[in-house]
C-alpha cells in the first residue's frame, strides 16, 4: 500500500555509527541499514565501490535501484516512511564511520520522498 506523506520534522530522520549504538538516545527507532539485512549494501556492489571499478555516483544509482527494485528493502524503506510520517525519530544505522556510506544515500532518498508532499511510492 502506498505511503502518502505529509509534514515531517527533518531533525527526526538521524544517521549514526553502530558502535555508538548505545551512546545514542533511547528513545530512537535504530535502524541497521548494513549487510545482511534488507536496506544493505548488496555484496557484489559493495565489492565494486572497494575495489574501485565503479565511482561512488555509479555506487549510489545502483544502491537507490536496489531499494525500489529489492520488494524486502522497498516494504522496510515504507516502513521507515511511516515511522517519520509517524512523528518519531529514526536513526539509520551502519558499521561505516563517516561518508561515503550508503546510510547518506538512503538519508537523502527518503528526504526526497517525504519533502514532496502528496508523493506516493
Amino acid at each position: 500500500m502506498p505511503v502518502k506523506t505529509t509534514k515531517w520534522k527533518p531533525e527526526n530522520l538521524k544517521t549514526g555509527y553502530i558502535a555508538k549504538w548505545n551512546e545514542y538516545p533511547t528513545d530512537e527507532v535504530k535502524i541497521r541499514v548494513c549487510r545482511p539485512g534488507p536496506l544493505g549494501t548488496p555484496k557484489d556492489l559493495g565489492k565494486l565501490w572497494t575495489d574501485q571499478k565503479i565511482t561512488w555516483d555509479e555506487f549510489e544509482l545502483r544502491y537507490l535501484l536496489h531499494v525500489m527494485m529489492n520488494k524486502k528493502a522497498h516494504q522496510r524503506l515504507m516502513e521507515i516512511l511511516a515511522m517519520l510520517k509517524e512523528g518519531k525519530t529514526v536513526r539509520l544505522m551502519c558499521y561505516e564511520r563517516e561518508a561515503p556510506c550508503h546510510r547518506f544515500t538512503l538519508k537523502n532518498m527518503l528526504e526526497v520522498f517525504l519533502d514532496k508532499e502528496g508523493y506516493q511510492i
